[in-house]
């Protein structure tokens, strides 16, 4: 049986609109992050695009890991915008993956923008 309060999760963006995934998970005064990508519809790469979460700064230790869901830019595109002592989590295939898909993605985004 779980002690203390239940589990509760809050989403941030992607209920109303496809991509820029972000799911906050709370139990007990921790938390856990699934997903900060990118809105399809942003323009650019810029930290205005962050969901109002407390701590992505490193400044709250309840905030425990952001944990990636998938290796597309709108489930982790706005990572570049987070502490980097906040762990990011992901499944080994995934991690593998990440970087060659993280530059791909970063240069269509900016091929894609650019001609707009």
């Amino acid at each position: 049986m779980l002690e203390g309060q239940p589990m509760r999760a809050c989403i941030h963006r992607g209920s109303k609109e496809i991509g820029g995934s972000c799911v906050e998970v709370i139990s007990d005064g921790k938390r856990l992050l699934i997903d900060l990508g990118l809105p399809l519809d942003a323009i650019d790469n810029d930290k205005k695009y962050l969901p109002d979460i407390f701590g992505l700064d490193g400044s709250d230790a309840s905030l425990l890991a952001i944990i990636i869901s998938h290796p597309h830019l709108d489930h982790f595109g706005l990572l570049a915008h987070v502490r980097s002592s906040i762990p990011v989590i992901m499944g080994v295939n995934a991690r593998r993956i990440f970087h060659d898909q993280l530059l791909n993605d970063l240069k269509l985004f900016r091929t894609r923008h650019t001609c707009l």
